[in-house]
């Protein structure tokens, strides 16, 4: 009965929830957050991939190079 009950268990997906990000000069950024506990990711409206730039502490858009995701540096208007 617990195997039955172990297997049964998964992870809550949310998809689009809004988070409010703050820059480091206090701008707050509107933008989304998907996936679940295992597997999240930060975007924008348009579904583009936000990070934080280990640098400069800005909330950027990402691209992915060698299999991972970096800042571009870009901030746009997120």
């Amino acid at each position: 009965m617990m195997i039955s009950f172990v297997t049964s268990l998964s992870a809550a997906w949310i998809e689009r929830e809004p988070i409010q990000l703050v820059q480091p000069n206090g701008d707050r950024v509107r933008a989304f957050i998907s996936g679940d506990e295992f597997h999240n990711w930060i975007h924008d409206a348009e579904g583009f991939t936000i990070v934080k730039d280990n640098i400069t502490g800005q909330y950027c858009w990402a691209i992915i190079e060698n299999d991972e995701l970096i800042s571009t540096f870009f901030k746009g208007k997120i």
